[in-house]
């Protein structure tokens, strides 16, 4: 997944204090603004007038299920077809987390089968790393201090995918923007950028997520 090549983050260093006392969770609320140039803007605090509330987060009422593989691999790893196995021994966190973040656990499901097969250890070659496939600059921004935790790494998506679906309003634009980020979205006027790359993964996605729900 690429993640805003050219997106400038601003940190609180209470995000990293939070991060590392809670590694379960992102608490931190997130500003966005999208300046003359269309590079999009991230921050924990409202740095200036041009920043808008993008999203709060949402409270942990109860500790996610997960099975945890956090050894980070020697080399670069391949990204299998969907594990059917780690789909179903995944599946109550996913519904845990979906539910805290307001995301229909089939979206979730699919987000997760079109970035990694669930395969918590997953490499892609521009570098996103997990089972949701984040980006170091992506995961910073959202609390993350490690990729290979596989509820961090979810509970980053996670709150990503809930930012972009508030964000456009439209789940197609929203795993457009997961893909290739909000200002390419932005740039092609609200529409599917052109992008081959980001053309199926949003046809990959929504064909998971149409499957999924039907059997959830």
């Amino acid at each position: 997944m690429k993640h805003l090549k050219s997106t400038r983050y601003s940190l609180m260093s209470i995000g990293f204090l939070m991060a590392a006392l809670w590694p379960f969770a992102c608490y931190s609320d997130v500003y966005m603004w999208v300046d003359s140039n269309g590079t999009t803007h991230f921050a924990q605090k409202k740095l200036n007038k041009n920043y808008k509330l993008l999203m709060r987060t949402p409270k942990q009422t109860k500790p996610a299920s997960f099975g945890n593989w956090t050894d980070a691999p020697a080399k670069r790893v391949k990204i299998y077809k969907v594990n059917k196995k780690l789909r179903q021994h995944y599946h109550p966190t996913i519904v845990d987390i979906a539910a805290r973040y307001q995301l229909e656990p089939a979206l979730l499901h699919a987000v997760i089968s079109a970035e990694s097969g669930y395969n918590p250890q997953a490499v892609s070659r521009a570098g996103a790393v997990g089972i949701m496939q984040l980006m170091p600059g992506t995961a910073k921004m959202l609390g993350v201090n490690n990729r290979y935790d596989v509820v961090q790494n979810m509970e980053g998506g996670a709150k990503y995918l809930r930012m972009m679906l508030d964000t456009f309003n439209n789940k197609r634009l929203a795993l457009a923007a997961y893909n290739a980020g909000p200002g390419a979205v932005k740039k092609y006027k609200y529409t599917i950028p052109p992008y081959k790359e980001t053309q199926t993964y949003v046809k990959k996605v929504m064909g998971y997520y149409e499957r999924y729900s039907r059997e959830m």
